[in-house]
């Protein structure tokens, strides 16, 4: 009975606000992201190099690596509400400012500007979901939450390629310059929106009587008391291996991302599409595949409680088909091309 009432009090949590939460992902990534598709006519009219595109796509990550910990230890500090709204703003005013760039110099300043307060948001909703779910339900919960990376590019990729397509020369601005006003506007909403919809801790949770606040956090106590005592400082983590074995992972995981998000529509271009709109289509592909992915694999894994094959066979699917792209890409770019 008690189980029964656990679980009713998680999906009611569940469906209270991850669903917000995979939301400002989405935004994040459709405003990190869309630079590929601004791509396809920014770097023309800027005359930028390839080089110069590719370091300020990545330098974003640079922004990214530096800020990730002051941002959560802030969390801690000042709640996850504020936190949010923050970090969403931010990153929606920096991503219209995109609009203004005019040199190599700016390009690379603001980018490195989104990465930095973009930084907090994915270790921050990490670090929030250990305030409401124990460990045996993180997975679904933190696939759900991720499930907005392959959303937001199905969505993404056709409105991106919609306003490539149909606003250059409106009001004055380029294509590319229109993408990221309008792509970056709703960013700013929803993140005035983080105020009043994100709930800092499961005792201050209005969907939730008071006996189901109990049932929560004796939920999360037990689990704590089970994992048992553990050092939980930045000095001890930098000393366990585990964490630096899980950081090149991620650093693996997160490149291919990069690969895929800001080349994938050139990519689609040099294959002969020339149709904005169509390589906006055509890029939701991979995103389907891999929002079907996460949800079996998530809910897989939660049922079984084994994660490392779960991550392991997923990765090296991934790697396979990096593997695909850089072996036969060339051939149908020059199949396109006679």
């Amino acid at each position: 009975m008690v189980r029964s009432a656990v679980e009713n009090c998680a999906l009611s949590t569940a469906f209270a606000f991850i669903p917000f939460l995979a939301l400002l992902f989405l935004m994040a990534w459709l405003d990190r992201y869309n630079l590929g598709f601004a791509k396809l006519q920014m770097v023309k009219d800027l005359r930028f190099s390839e080089a110069v595109y590719g370091f300020g796509a990545g330098i974003v990550y640079l922004g990214y690596m530096l800020f990730e910990i002051p941002s959560n230890l802030l969390l801690e500090r000042i709640g996850a509400r504020k936190t949010f709204a923050r970090i969403t703003i931010l990153w929606g005013i920096t991503s219209m400012a995109m609009m203004l760039v005019k040199t190599a110099t700016s390009f690379y300043i603001l980018r490195f500007l989104l990465g930095s307060f973009e930084a907090g948001l994915l270790p921050g909703v990490i670090l929030y979901l250990t305030y409401w779910f124990p460990a045996r339900r993180r997975a679904q919960m933190v696939a759900g939450f991720l499930t907005s990376i392959p959303i937001s590019a199905i969505l993404g990729g056709p409105i991106s390629g919609w306003i490539m397509g149909s606003m250059g020369g409106r009001g004055g601005l380029a294509n590319w310059q229109w993408l990221f006003v309008l792509e970056g506007i709703p960013s700013i909403v929803v993140g005035l929106l983080a105020l009043l919809i994100v709930v800092d801790k499961p005792a201050a949770a209005s969907w939730l009587t008071e006996d189901e606040k109990r049932l929560v956090l004796a939920d999360l106590e037990a689990d704590h008391r089970q994992a048992g005592p553990r050092e939980h400082g930045f000095g001890q983590a930098l000393k366990l291996p585990q964490v630096w074995l899980l950081s090149a992972i991620h650093f693996c995981a997160i490149s291919s991302n990069v690969t895929i998000g800001f080349w994938v529509p050139s990519i689609i271009q040099g294959l002969g599409v020339k149709n904005v709109l169509t390589i906006g289509m055509l890029s939701t592909v991979p995103y389907i595949g891999a929002l079907i992915g996460m949800v079996l694999v998530s809910r897989h894994s939660d049922r079984t409680l084994e994660r490392r094959y779960h991550a392991a066979l997923p990765c090296l699917a991934c790697a396979l088909g990096l593997i695909g792209i850089g072996m036969f890409v060339g051939q149908g770019s020059a199949l396109a091309r006679s």
